[in-house]
């Protein structure tokens, strides 16, 4: 009696590799990503990055300042047209003014806060890549934390040759782009 496999051209195939060539070939993947890894990191945690978020510091004070000056403007309207200072219409106009400079002042402060919460999300990712990395450059074992931090997927075709897939790939991508 013959036994007859048939695979459907999604199936997986099963293939057996050693598990040291695997850990082999994982930590040779990451020692050369880590050089990607640290690089971003230290540029995120330069001066220049520091620099940039005292620059949206001080753009988001100017902006609040900005915004208290109109608002009062915009409180003293009222008073101004109830003593004759000003008529209706050019109360409504500057009404609708000093309203219009408010919300592109709220724009931009929130324009600025996005742009400083993404570059702390980024520095925060990098710190975790590049702290994953050197643990185990320095201990040079692969630990499940290792691999749950930085590994997405492994896939191993037929031929025996592995994919690796790192969570954060695209990062990857940009630094050595």
């Amino acid at each position: 009696m013959y036994l007859i496999v048939k695979y459907s051209k999604d199936a997986c195939v099963p293939v057996s590799i050693r598990e040291i060539d695997l850990i082999e070939e994982v930590i040779t993947i990451l020692h050369k990503q880590s050089e990607a890894i640290l690089g971003k990191f230290i540029s995120l945690n330069d001066a220049s990055n520091k620099a940039a978020l005292e620059s949206d510091e001080a753009k988001l004070r100017e902006i609040n300042k900005g915004l208290d000056k109109d608002g009062r403007m915009l409180r003293s309207l009222y008073e101004s047209m109830v003593k004759g200072l000003i008529t209706q219409d050019e109360f409504v106009q500057m009404k609708s003014d000093y309203e219009a400079k408010i919300a592109d002042l709220s724009n931009l402060a929130n324009a600025v806060r996005t742009n400083r919460k993404d570059t702390e999300r980024k520095t925060e990712e990098f710190r975790t890549m590049a702290e994953a990395v050197n643990d185990m450059i320095g201990n040079e074992k692969l630990t499940a934390e290792v691999v749950e931090r930085l590994v997405d997927r492994i896939t191993v075709s037929p031929d025996r040759r592995f994919e690796v897939r790192l969570r954060y790939f695209d990062e990857f991508e940009g630094v050595c782009a």
